[in-house]
């Protein structure tokens, strides 16, 4: 199942002196931090994982140049492995920052965020309301006031007495 989710590429990319197991484990490692949910971030992760893989191999070969050649053959064969190296790391870095922006883009148009229309501000207590436009169904509404509203009249703060209401002493 592995070679299915991880490509075609992934028989190729180990070779038979390398553990295709360990392989594997890193494509896993890798699915389950990113968590592609697309072909495009899968094959993304995949190219991941390829220039990982490979960019391993090239620091053991070097290691190995150190450890088995004579210094004046070492220069000659490392110079084309630093080149596979820096190929390698531009590889996995150009696939990570492409599928952080693909990813950013599916969880921003996955869930846009709700525009919600400018509310007006709640009257003043006490203060008429302002006229409500006219409607299609409607075109003479009358103008109301706060006190043609039923229930209890708002307190007057100046005379204390409710708006719309006669004063006590009269």
């Amino acid at each position: 199942m592995n070679s299915l989710r991880h490509g075609m590429r992934a028989r190729a990319v180990v070779l038979s002196t390398e553990n295709e197991g360990r392989f594997h484990q890193l494509c896993d490692e890798l699915e389950a931090e990113w968590q592609p949910q697309t072909p495009t971030e899968m094959a993304l992760l995949e190219k991941m994982a390829v220039a990982q893989w490979k960019l391993v191999r090239a620091e053991r070969r070097e290691t190995i140049i150190r450890d088995v050649y004579p210094d004046e053959k070492q220069e000659a064969m490392l110079e084309p492995l630093a080149k596979f190296q820096e190929r390698f790391e531009r590889a996995f870095f150009r696939a990570l920052r492409e599928l952080e922006k693909l990813q950013k883009i599916r969880r921003q148009t996955a869930a846009p965020p709700a525009k919600e229309a400018p509310s007006a501000p709640a009257p003043e207590p006490g203060r008429p309301t302002a006229p409500s436009p006219p409607s299609k169904d409607a075109p003479n509404q009358p103008y109301v006031m706060s006190a043609d509203i039923p229930g209890p009249a708002p307190a007057d703060p100046v005379g204390q007495t409710a708006v719309g209401a006669p004063p006590s002493d009269l």
